[in-house]
């Protein structure tokens, strides 16, 4: 009886593994060094946002604030909360699960509320890469991933409410979907420092940015 009950107990135990490939205990390695988005447990990112939605113009803020750092696969994974918000009001949050190797920042499990070890990693920004680079990233539809290009030439310094900042990168990702109007997007990063400002163009015509306003790189 007691041989029955030890390799039921195996057994349990075995299962609960597999479930959970992820250990809480396995020490997540150190971040990838100069990493276009560092993600340290305590660091966040406060942005300024304007907006046009249907003709009405918007103002509000964002927050990206990383709250655990574990490790998966071997990699080291951010889980890092996001917020709409209004001087008083938070009216959207989200959790994200976001990571750097060495070939640029992934998004784990984008539309789910809790995270699942057996997604695959789904590429948002190539890093490092060359001038005028191109490179698959996903969308909504991920049989037809949209091509973004990379670029590091020709920035000038970019001014946001929390400072100005010098040899930042660009991604530039065009698409239009349907008979809608053709959708241009420009995202800048400071290298170790992070996301720093965003301009969305609706046929030629801006209709939403997102710059930095305020930020705290903290160290594990």
């Amino acid at each position: 009886m007691k041989t029955i009950l030890l390799i039921a107990l195996f057994l349990i135990l075995i299962a609960v593994s597999c479930d959970n490939p992820v250990d809480p205990n396995n020490n997540p390695p150190d971040e990838i060094e100069n990493a276009i988005w560092p993600f340290h447990e305590g660091s966040f990112w406060e942005y300024d946002v304007w907006e046009i939605v249907s003709g009405e113009e918007y103002n509000y803020f964002e927050k990206y604030r990383v709250v655990d750092i574990f490790a998966h696969n071997e990699k080291r994974v951010a889980e890092i909360e996001f917020s709409k918000y209004t001087e008083d009001t938070v009216f959207a949050a989200f959790t994200f699960w976001w990571g750097n190797t060495t070939s640029g920042l992934y998004e784990y499990a984008p539309f789910d509320e809790s995270f699942s070890a057996f997604d695959l990693p789904r590429l948002l920004f190539k890093y490092p890469a060359e001038d005028m680079d191109s490179f698959l990233t996903y969308s909504w539809d991920f049989a037809n991933p949209f091509t973004m290009f990379y670029f590091d030439m020709g920035i000038p310094i970019v001014s946001v409410p929390a400072g100005d900042f010098e040899a930042c990168v660009g991604y530039q990702l065009y698409y239009q979907t349907g008979h809608e109007p053709p959708i241009d997007n420009y995202y800048y990063f400071k290298p170790d420092t992070g996301y720093i400002s965003y301009e969305k163009y609706e046929a030629g015509s801006p209709s939403k940015t997102r710059l930095l306003k305020d930020f705290l790189i903290s160290k594990d």
